[in-house]
């Protein structure tokens, strides 16, 4: 399996288990979103990955998404919002988030559409 294959794979099961739990009241809306981030930035990778644009290692989905607007992929104008997911990759997991969690069941519709647009944009 090719690595952009391989990140929309783990994308994917990654949106598998935000169904799963995110009406769960046991469970963390943080927890959610951190998977939330984790699905953009692999699908944003996957996309770069698949026209060969060489990435750094980086949960940072604005620089992801600048990357592929600098080399000329177009993207949905929904994919801004997105930008609010990165703190989720990084600062939660250390416990250094401060502020008030995103609305979960929205972002989950255009995380979503944006895994539907990922596997389009791989078959051309």
């Amino acid at each position: 399996m090719k690595e952009h294959e391989q990140l929309l794979s783990l994308a994917k099961a990654e949106l598998v288990l935000i169904k799963k739990v995110i009406n769960d009241e046991e469970v963390r809306t943080e927890f959610v979103l951190f998977h939330m981030q984790q699905i953009v930035e692999k699908a944003l990778k996957a996309i770069l990955s698949h026209k060969g644009i060489i990435f750094h290692k980086t949960h940072d989905i604005e620089n992801l998404t600048e990357l592929c607007l600098a080399n000329k992929i177009q993207l949905p104008d929904y994919v801004e919002r997105f930008s609010d997911l990165t703190p989720y990759a990084v600062e939660f997991r250390y416990g250094f988030l401060d502020e008030e969690p995103e609305d979960a069941n929205e972002l989950l519709k255009l995380a979503e559409e944006f895994l539907d647009f990922t596997g389009i944009a791989l078959k051309r």
